[in-house]
């Protein structure tokens, strides 16, 4: 496997209402380098007080200053923690909080995404995500993480 490193943007970090229960929706930002160059960009969120796990898009394609929307792709994933390791589960649009979501790409069908030559580099960058992004870890292990405005 390539090697991954993690950029953390806490300038991007937001949040929401959850329409439900009226909780916080935090979300924030960061992106994927593979071997020193810039391969992906993510957004990660959860809503206080749900089922505890974290929504992930992952957008993969060209990151150059002139790339189009279009020159990318994203994954949606749903992740957790069970015992000593983090599942991933591919997301359809309709079931993501980024299904709609078009910057990092439009989201793919969940059947496209599973077929997808670049699915095992994915899930690669979402385990790095889970356990080198410390806002996300906190959320896995079940501490309240809340972007810097929030806290």
């Amino acid at each position: 496997m390539s090697q991954i490193e993690i950029e953390i943007d806490d300038d991007g970090d937001t949040y929401a209402t959850c329409e439900c229960c009226g909780r916080r929706m935090p979300s924030v930002v960061g992106f994927v380098y593979r071997n020193g160059d810039a391969f992906a960009a993510y957004y990660a969120g959860w809503t206080e007080g749900h089922q505890r796990g974290v929504e992930l898009i992952i957008g993969i394609g060209n990151w150059d200053e002139d790339a189009a929307q279009e020159d990318r792709r994203s994954f949606g994933l749903r992740c957790w923690e069970e015992e000593d390791h983090v599942n991933f589960e591919v997301q359809e649009p309709a079931a993501s909080r980024y299904g709609q979501n078009t910057y990092l790409g439009a989201m793919m069908p969940r059947s496209a995404a599973l077929k997808d030559p670049e699915l095992a580099e994915v899930f690669h960058v979402a385990e790095h995500i889970a356990e080198d992004d410390p806002r996300v870890r906190a959320v896995l292990e079940g501490v309240l993480y809340l972007p810097h405005d929030q806290r």
